[in-house]
């Protein structure tokens, strides 16, 4: 996929990228939140940081985001995906936008994600706050 994306910027086809980063980019919290096979995962997570890196180093416009996994991801969990992706930046300039998205109960594959509780505001706000250092934006998105 970073390969397509990358022929699809430099064609001037696309001028926005939005990325999924599922959950920190290791091996066991990644299957859980994506809902991978470990024999997947390590393929997986090439490509996510492939991507990311792709993203750093071009100029189109992008975003990062997140969504909130009750039970699964944590406020450390999002801060080690900041630390990531800032410590893969070149130059010292932090990535651009990260959107953390508050979870809400939908049908889904996984019955467990039907019957979650969205994050509280306030947790959120504090997260936001903690996120700051590691990137030029970053944004809530709650419906």
């Amino acid at each position: 996929f970073p390969e397509l994306l990358q022929n699809l910027i430099e064609q001037t086809l696309i001028d926005f990228v939005s990325m999924d980063i599922k959950a920190p980019l290791e091996e066991e919290k990644y299957c859980l939140t994506a809902g991978l096979g470990t024999k997947d995962v390590r393929h997986i997570l090439a490509s996510v940081i492939q991507t990311i890196d792709l993203l750093l180093s071009l100029t189109v416009e992008y975003e990062l985001r997140t969504t909130v996994a009750p039970g699964i991801l944590t406020e450390e969990d999002f801060l080690e995906i900041g630390r990531f992706v800032k410590g893969r930046s070149k130059e010292g300039v932090p990535p651009k936008r990260y959107v953390v998205q508050n979870f809400f109960p939908a049908p889904t594959i996984n019955p467990e994600f039907s019957t979650g509780k969205p994050w509280e505001p306030e947790r959120i706000k504090g997260l936001k706050e903690n996120l700051q250092p590691f990137f030029q934006e970053v944004l809530i998105r709650s419906r």
